[in-house]
């Protein structure tokens, strides 16, 4: 238990625990099961076995299995899928029949008789609300989506990067920027220093 090696089991495990117990201090002493240690001993060792692991291993490895089950869906995920293609149904029916209701209350109504809860269109109310419904109908009516074509830059084109606001010089290295290193002594800092000085000017 305290050695290294493989992790004990069975047998060994037993073994193992019931020389730990008996060389514990108060042992002989105090220990009021001494005449059924091997068999409260085995039983430790049996529930250790079923509900723990070995350091490394895992609870999967332990039981025997290989593979890891597939979660269930949740079921309140189902349900709510479920309540929001009902409201779906319900309002394509009404547009299919020509039916659908304009008024608020009145359009409450009508989804009711599909069997759909006050709560549940409540807590769903952008599939069925006219405030909400017909705007987003509108905006699909006056913009229909469009396919965007990235440009390319053809050859003769030059690509200008704009100016970052937030630097005092240019971000472009001295000889990029149009600055040669031989201004001012050849020193960096002094070309931008004129650099920045002219741009004052």
């Amino acid at each position: 238990m305290l050695s290294g090696g493989a992790p004990l089991e069975g047998e060994a495990l037993v073994a193992a625990i019931q020389g730990v117990v008996t060389a514990l201090p108060g042992y002989t002493e105090f220990c009021r099961h001494q005449n059924d240690i091997e068999d409260r001993v085995r039983s430790w060792a049996q529930c250790v076995e079923k509900h723990r692991y070995h350091y490394g291993g895992t609870k999967a490895k332990l039981m025997g299995k290989t593979e890891a089950r597939p979660k269930s869906p949740n079921q309140n995920v189902l349900k709510a899928e479920d309540a929001q293609r009902r409201i779906c149904e319900a309002v394509a029916d009404l547009v299919a029949k020509d039916d659908l209701p304009s008024a608020i209350t009145a359009r409450r109504k009508a989804i009711q008789r599909y069997g759909i809860s006050p709560t549940t269109l409540n807590k769903y109310r952008s599939l069925w609300h006219p405030a909400e419904l017909d705007h987003t109908l509108e905006q699909q009516e006056e913009n229909p989506p469009v396919e965007t074509v990235p440009e390319v830059l053809s050859n003769q084109e030059e690509h200008t990067p704009t100016p970052n606001k937030l630097l005092d010089a240019p971000a472009a290295p001295p000889k990029q920027a149009g600055i040669s290193d031989r201004e001012g002594g050849g020193d960096f800092y002094t070309t931008r220093v004129k650099t920045k000085s002219a741009v004052l000017d």
